[in-house]
């Protein structure tokens, strides 16, 4: 009886699988097509338009908190005890918070004697206000210094003696050390100067500057 049963069950139990198994495909299809048609729907113009909103209001806040973090430029003269000579830089500078500061500047001394010399610094200060106007400051950074020196050479070409021009460059890292003051003339206008020693091997000289800077 029990295998009767059994044989009469198989069949059945055959069917209910495939038409689960079709049914199933059937879903899965089904799921594909309303998917395409959603996707079909969108309206991708206005997602553009969305990001694109997006991207501004980003914008907008990242160049506000830059704007509220104190950034300043500044332009300068100077001189080196190294090369002797004057020259002019500038500079950028970022208020860390109210004790450090990060300053960038570019220093390029005029060309003497066929040298010609300049200078790329990083270095940090720390803040000591004096008075509400007066402001004092250690500094320590890294700096790269580059010297160029145009000389007349001698020599024969073809059995004859002429004189051709060369120039020999040399680039070295150094660090530096020194301190600074600030006077602030308005409220985004003060005047800066600065001492520092520059350490470069080959190039150790003292550095000396004077210049305005803006703040904004």
């Amino acid at each position: 009886m029990g295998y009767v049963f059994f044989i009469y069950l198989c069949p059945r139990l055959e069917r209910e699988i495939d038409n689960q198994n079709r049914f199933n495909r059937d879903y899965s299809h089904l799921k594909c097509y309303i998917l395409v048609w959603r996707l079909r729907k969108i309206n991708y113009q206005k997602v553009i338009e969305k990001m694109k909103k997006l991207f501004l209001v980003a914008a907008f806040a990242m160049v506000s908190a830059f704007a509220s973090a104190q950034f300043a430029v500044g332009v300068h003269t100077l001189y080196g005890t190294d090369v002797a000579n004057l020259g002019i830089g500038v500079r950028a500078r970022y208020d860390i918070n109210d004790q450090f500061r990060a300053d960038g500047n570019f220093n390029y001394y005029f060309k003497k004697n066929g040298l010609e010399f300049w200078d790329i610094n990083a270095n940090l200060h720390y803040l000591f206000n004096i008075t509400d106007r007066f402001a004092a400051y250690p500094l320590g950074g890294l700096g790269y210094v580059n010297a160029s020196r145009s000389y007349d050479f001698p020599e024969y070409i073809g059995g004859k003696l002429v004189t051709t021009r060369r120039t020999d460059t040399d680039g070295r890292l150094g660090v530096n050390l020194g301190g600074g003051v600030d006077f602030q003339l308005t409220d985004d206008l003060y005047l800066n100067g600065e001492v520092k020693y520059q350490i470069a091997s080959g190039y150790n000289q003292a550095v000396m500057s004077a210049g305005i800077v803006y703040k904004f």
